[in-house]
């Protein structure tokens, strides 16, 4: 190609994925979202269908600077999904039509309303309200993209204040809720770090605990929990490790059977925060047994079980939610405590009945933290007749 007389030199390649019609540098113009999967927001259908000019698209996505909301049980979350949008890409020299899968985030033109307007459902809970709306988007059509009219949902936008528009404490005219039972599962790679000094060790944890919730669940409120029923259980660990037996790394003295269930005595609580953070204060019973190696030449033998002691202590748990997770996979974490009133029961015994021998429970201190992952079930609410 021969250069006019004045016209600057031209280098350089066109980037290998050029979104847009003509694959102009900065311009965003051959963008189309296929929205059939979750709802689709207006700022989706503006921001990924932009016509002609890419100028104008980036200006109206300056101007959608606030993050649209959605209702969710402990709070607000970001209105983030995976799209499909179609795009042009030089593949050996010539220009072809892709699909490409990308994750938004979607924004509202003013920050005084940002957040999807709510419908109380008949015995609790809410709908998000959507509305159809006719866009112009860009389409596939042979080796072209085009502009055509598609119906798409978006959401209809209010103050966040206004989210809770519609929903009633009552379930029905003639019912009103009592509670909503909770029920708070312990997911695998849940643990508990035992510090004993010297060493630590890493013991597992499984279990379920159960509660309510008084009254009924309102978005943006705070939740807060009675945990009434439930226990968890250490797997066995090796608290003392040797090789004695024939320079094979074995347990010395291993945990037994161990549960920690709820106090009865004593009131635990968690609460779900409308800002996302959790917290939880647990009284539990440490009921423990320990195994041990029957001597020098119980290598090949059964462990002794003993039987079990008591050790009562308070659990300070917390952590937070994010809007991948929810309270799906929760993680809580509580900091190092240390258990100084936990004996050790050294006499044979069996293990659902307690130490039988009190001169053989001996003073045996160390400190405790935990990592839960957790999964967070929030029921129906329960009801009962007015009058």
């Amino acid at each position: 190609m021969v250069r006019k007389a004045g016209e600057p030199v031209r280098r350089g390649r066109r980037s290998p994925l050029t979104i847009g019609r003509g694959g102009g540098r900065g311009a965003l113009l051959a963008v189309v979202a296929v929205l059939v999967l979750s709802p689709a927001f207006e700022a989706t259908a503006i921001a990924l269908t932009a016509g002609g000019d890419g100028a104008a698209a980036t200006a109206a996505a300056k101007r959608r600077t606030c993050v649209v909301v959605k209702v969710a049980a402990g709070g607000t979350t970001t209105t983030a999904y995976y799209v499909r949008v179609y795009g042009y890409r030089t593949v050996k020299g010539r220009r072809v039509i892709v699909r490409k899968r990308v994750k938004l985030t979607f924004k509202a033109t003013t920050c005084a309303k940002r957040c999807i307007a709510t419908r109380a459902n008949t015995g609790g809970g809410w709908t998000n309200r959507f509305v159809t709306r006719t866009r112009t988007v860009l389409a596939r059509k042979g080796r072209r993209l085009v502009k055509a009219r598609k119906k798409v949902k978006v959401p209809v936008l209010v103050s966040t204040t206004e989210c809770l528009s519609g929903i009633k404490p009552q379930t029905s005219s003639s019912n009103t809720a009592v509670g909503v039972p909770v029920t708070i599962d312990i997911l695998p790679g849940s643990y508990a770090t035992l510090n004993f000094g010297e060493f630590q060790r890493k013991a597992n944890i499984t279990g379920r605990l159960t509660g309510f919730h008084e009254g009924i669940i309102k978005p943006l409120e705070d939740i807060d929990i009675v945990l009434t029923q439930g226990s968890l259980s250490l797997e066995p660990t090796a608290i003392i490790i040797d090789t004695e037996c024939g320079g094979q790394v074995g347990a010395a003295i291993r945990n037994g059977p161990t549960d920690v269930r709820l106090d009865e005595t004593r009131q635990s609580t968690t609460t779900l925060f409308a800002n996302q953070n959790v917290t939880a204060v647990a009284y539990v019973v440490i009921r423990a047994t320990l195994q041990l190696r029957d001597g020098d030449d119980g290598c090949d033998k059964p462990y002794i079980q003993t039987g079990w002691t008591e050790t009562k202590a308070r659990f300070f748990v917390k952590g937070r939610t994010n809007a991948t997770d929810g309270l799906k996979k929760l993680n809580v974490t509580s900091d190092e405590q240390l258990l100084d009133g936990f004996d050790a029961c050294l006499w044979p015994g069996a293990a659902e009945a307690p130490c039988t021998n009190p001169q053989f429970a001996v003073p045996f201190p160390f400190y405790v933290s935990t990592n839960l992952l957790t999964k967070v079930v929030l029921g129906r609410p329960t009801t009962t007749p007015v009058g």
